[in-house]
């Protein structure tokens, strides 16, 4: 009897738990600005992404490895794995773009508060073998893609 009242209780306690990460991300007013933990909800909730806009501290700069060695990755934590991680993902034309005018984005965006506009997106990303074989594991990471330097406002030095 008592194992089921505990059972009873442990489930009314569960049920009545309602954290903000349970709850679907639902857009704000106009002009709102999204953190890395909303735009990971949001993207994980919407097939198509999700339009926002976000604003992070750029807590790791560099380029990418392997098949992505030509972009450049803002992350908003220092392990880009971490699932908290929002990235934002620079491609090679953007990055050209930004070189030929003297602008290193790494150092640009490093260590500061930037806030971008565009679609937080989960990417589905494998492992690889030491051969280079990919492997049946993956994890998802959650990536706004900056075609343009112009995209990304540094807010805060």
């Amino acid at each position: 009897m008592l194992e089921k009242v505990i059972c009873l209780f442990a489930m009314a306690l569960l049920i009545g738990c309602n954290t903000p990460s349970s709850q679907p991300i639902r857009p704000k007013q106009e002009g709102s600005v999204y953190s890395p933990i909303e735009a990971i909800e949001g993207a994980a909730s919407r097939q198509m992404g999700f339009r926002g806009t976000f604003e992070m501290l750029v807590k790791r700069a560099e380029y990418g490895q392997g098949k992505s060695k030509d972009f450049i990755f803002l992350n908003s934590e220092e392990d880009y794995r971490d699932r908290r991680c929002l990235t934002i993902r620079i491609p090679p034309a953007a990055i050209r773009d930004s070189l030929g005018k003297g602008i290193d984005p790494i150092k640009l965006y490093r260590n500061k508060v930037i806030r971008i506009e565009g679609i937080a997106e989960q990417n589905k990303i494998f492992f690889f073998s030491d051969s280079g074989i990919q492997s049946d594991k993956y994890y998802y990471q959650t990536h706004v893609v900056a075609l343009s330097l112009n995209q990304i406002t540094v807010i805060q030095e």
